[in-house]
């Protein structure tokens, strides 16, 4: 029986291929755990800002407010991107509860990026040329609705000027 070249590297590559197979699907113990870990993590993250969030806000505690705020919005748009109307929505009313001038301009700075990025990331969607101004239904607007939106929000932010200043 004699045994040829190819014969033998067929084999060599047979089994090669089979323990590649092999380790590829296999997982490390625990893995399915640590990927529902890490899956489950951003959620996690946006309950913990909400309770903070609304502690904050009975509390009046404006610096713990836009902080929560502030990983709150970000953790929630990283999950869903089209969830900016409950997000621009919740930080509107955080910015309407902050007894401290400064932290209500930080607030109205921090919508207005919000804003911008949103745009910026979706401006396929906003370029139309419909305009209806003070429309309030993000999902109609166009690019001149947001800069709008920005500009007066702008205009918010640097309103107590003496305050600033200081």
């Amino acid at each position: 029986m004699f045994i040829t070249k190819t014969c033998v590297m067929k084999r060599i590559l047979a089994f090669v291929f089979s323990i590649l197979a092999v380790v590829s699907i296999a997982q490390p113990k625990g893995y399915n755990d640590k990927l529902q870990a890490m899956q489950e993590y951003p959620r996690t993250v946006v309950k913990e800002a909400r309770v903070a969030l609304d502690e904050a806000v009975k509390g009046h505690k404006s610096p713990e407010m836009v902080d929560a705020l502030m990983l709150l919005s970000a953790t929630q748009l990283l999950l869903d991107s089209d969830s900016i109307e409950s997000v621009v929505a919740e930080i509107e009313r955080v910015m309407n509860h902050c007894s401290d001038e400064v932290d209500r301009s930080v607030v109205a700075l921090y919508l207005c990026d919000v804003y911008n990025t949103y745009l910026t990331d979706n401006y396929y969607k906003y370029a139309r040329t419909s305009y209806i101004k003070g429309n309030g239904n993000i999902a109609t607007w166009n690019v001149r609705n947001f800069y709008d939106k920005i500009d007066s929000l702008q205009h918010v932010a640097l309103q107590p000027v003496r305050v600033l200043q200081k």
